[in-house]
C-alpha cells in the first residue's frame, strides 16, 4: 500500500515550462482520496498541494508555479569570468503522502470474558486499519446489533495483530457478552486518515529558462550538461553561431555541471592565440556550483588584466584586428565537455549613438545586441496643475492686491518619462529569429557609451521588421523607456 511516481521531471528543467508529476496509489479508490504533495524549494517547505485522482486514474501535479517565484536571474555588469548563477537556479523536491476516509470492516465486537467490565472493548478485522493509538473513531455496527455499548464514538488505546487478525481496543466499557456483531469503523467527526510520506522525487534542479511548447516536448537535459560524450553539452543560450559582437559588447553565458570537474576551464581562441580561464567552482556536490555563469564578451576580454585570479592569460586576448572568437569548455582531464560556440567580432562604426542592449534570453543567459542606426530621444512631460487665488489681502488699505507675476494656476507635480526609438542595422534571418528573445525578454538593460548600465522597459507592442527579400536580411525598430522616472522640483 503505497504511492508510485509514474513520471517526474528530469534532473534539470526550465522552470517556466510545466514541471509535471504523475502518481498512482493502491488506496486511490477509497472514499475522499487525495494525493498530498509537500513541495520543498532550496530545502525549505514552500507549499502543500492536494490533488484528487483525475478521470484517467492518476494524480497529476504541475509544480512550476510553486518554484518559479523563487528563481530570478543573475545580472551583475561588473562580474567577469566564472561566477555562480545562484539566483538563476533552485533545487526542489516533493514528498508524497495521501489522505482518505477509512471505513474499516470488523467481523465482531469482542468481549474479553477473562477480565470483564474493565473499561475496554475489542474488535477483530481481516485487514490492517489505518488507525493509530489515540485516534478518535466512530463505530457503526450493522443492522441487528445487540450490544449498544459498542456503538458511537470512542478512543483507540491499543492496536494489535494476532492469529491473522487485527484487533482494535477502545476506551469504552464492555457492557455484557453478546452474539456476533459486525460493522465498520472510521475516524470520528468525518476526519480523514493521513498516511505519511510513501514516495519522494528526490532532489531536482530548475533554472530560469523557458522553451516554446513545441520545443519542450523534446526537452532532454542531457543535451545541455557538460559531458565528454558527443554531442557535447551546450552553453545555456539560444544565440546562433556566427553571432556578431562589437569590441564593447558584454556577454554572460550560463552552463551546467552535474559531475565534479566537468567544467574545469573555458578556452578562447582568437587571432592572437588560444587562452583559458580556470573555474574555481568545480565540485558538483555543492548545489550552488551546478549552474555557473561566465562573463566572456569582447569587452570583458579586452579589459582583462593579469591580476585576475581566475584567469591564465598571455595578454591581450583580443584586439581591434580580431574578427572571430571561438569558446569551448574542458574538464580536469582537458577533454572537451561543452561544444564550441563561435562569434564574429565586428567594428560597429556608426555616425549615430550606438545603443547596446543586454537582455535575458530564453535559456537564462545575458546576450548583447547593438542598435547603431538612427535613433530618437523623446521626453513625455505630464504636469498636474491646480487653480489657486492669486494676490493677497492688504489690511492697511483694506484691499486685495496682486502682482503681475503672481500665479493663479500652479503646478503640483511633474512626471518626465524618457523614451527612445532605435533602429538596428541589417541582420540575417538566423539572428532575426533569435532577436525575438530580446523583444519578449522581461529583463533588458542599456549599457550606454559611457559604460553606465540603465534598466529599461521595451514598450513596443508590435515589432516592426523591414525585410529585403533578395538578400534575406532584416532590420528592426523598437521603442523603450527608462525603467526609472526622473525626479523634479516642486513649484
Amino acid at each position: 500500500m503505497s504511492i508510485t511516481i509514474n513520471k517526474q521531471p528530469q534532473e534539470l528543467s526550465p522552470v517556466y515550462n510545466q514541471l509535471m508529476i504523475v502518481a498512482t496509489s493502491s488506496n486511490q479508490t477509497k472514499e475522499s482520496f487525495q494525493f498530498i504533495g509537500d513541495v520543498y524549494c532550496n530545502g525549505l517547505a514552500v507549499t502543500k498541494m492536494k490533488v484528487p485522482v483525475n478521470p484517467d486514474g492518476y494524480g497529476v501535479f504541475d509544480l512550476h508555479k510553486h518554484i518559479e517565484n523563487r528563481i530570478s536571474f543573475d545580472f551583475d555588469p561588473n562580474a567577469n569570468y566564472f561566477t555562480r548563477a545562484t539566483q538563476s537556479m533552485a533545487t526542489y523536491s516533493v514528498n508524497f503522502s495521501e489522505e482518505f476516509r477509512q471505513n474499516w470492516p470488523f467481523t465482531d465486537n469482542f468481549y474479553e470474558s477473562n477480565s470483564p467490565n474493565i473499561g475496554k472493548v475489542g474488535f477483530y478485522g481481516p485487514t490492517e486499519p489505518f488507525f493509530v493509538v489515540g485516534d478518535e473513531i466512530f463505530v457503526a455496527q450493522n443492522t441487528g446489533y445487540t450490544n449498544v455499548s459498542y456503538e458511537g464514538n470512542s478512543t483507540i488505546v491499543a492496536k494489535t495483530f494476532s492469529a491473522g487478525n487485527w484487533r482494535i481496543t477502545t476506551d469504552q466499557p464492555f457492557g455484557v457478552a453478546s452474539s456476533t456483531n459486525s460493522g465498520t469503523m472510521s475516524l470520528a467527526n468525518f476526519n480523514l486518515n493521513v498516511i505519511s510520506t510513501t514516495a519522494s522525487t528526490g532532489k531536482l534542479f530548475a533554472f530560469n529558462g523557458v522553451l516554446s511548447y513545441l520545443d519542450y516536448i523534446d526537452w532532454d537535459y542531457t543535451d545541455w550538461y557538460a559531458n565528454t560524450t558527443l554531442p557535447y553539452g551546450k552553453f545555456f543560450t539560444g544565440v546562433p553561431d556566427e553571432y556578431e559582437l562589437g569590441l564593447d559588447s558584454r556577454m554572460w553565458l550560463n552552463l551546467y555541471q552535474n559531475t565534479t570537474n566537468s567544467i574545469s576551464k573555458v578556452y578562447i581562441k582568437t587571432n592572437l592565440g588560444t587562452y583559458s580561464i580556470t573555474n574555481s567552482f568545480t565540485s558538483s556536490t555543492i548545489d550552488n556550483n551546478r549552474l555557473l555563469r561566465i562573463g566572456i564578451g569582447p569587452y570583458q576580454l579586452l579589459n582583462a588584466t593579469a591580476s585576475i585570479s581566475t584567469g591564465s592569460y598571455t595578454f591581450p586576448v583580443i584586439n581591434s584586428s580580431t574578427t572571430d572568437m571561438d569558446i569551448w569548455v574542458v574538464n580536469s582531464s582537458n577533454q572537451q565537455t561543452i561544444a564550441t560556440k563561435t562569434f564574429k567580432i565586428k567594428t560597429q562604426c556608426s555616425k549615430y549613438e550606438k545603443i547596446q542592449l543586454v537582455f535575458l534570453d530564453k535559456m537564462g543567459s545575458f546576450i548583447p545586441f547593438t542598435f547603431n542606426m538612427v535613433n530618437k530621444h523623446n521626453k513625455t512631460i505630464n504636469k498636474a496643475d491646480y487653480q489657486q487665488h492669486y494676490g493677497s489681502y492688504a489690511p492697511a488699505s483694506n484691499n486685495w492686491n496682486y502682482k503681475s507675476y503672481d500665479r493663479g494656476r500652479k503646478t503640483l507635480d511633474i512626471v518626465v518619462l524618457d523614451q527612445y526609438t532605435i533602429n538596428s542595422n541589417w541582420v540575417n534571418q538566423t539572428t532575426s529569429d533569435f532577436l525575438m528573445d530580446l523583444f519578449e525578454s522581461p529583463e533588458v538593460y542599456w549599457i550606454n557609451e559611457n559604460g553606465i548600465v540603465l534598466a529599461i522597459n521595451i514598450v513596443s507592442n508590435a515589432v516592426e521588421r523591414k525585410q529585403i527579400i533578395n538578400d534575406q536580411v532584416i532590420n528592426y525598430t523598437l521603442t523603450f523607456e527608462l525603467a526609472n522616472k526622473n525626479m523634479n522640483q516642486r513649484g
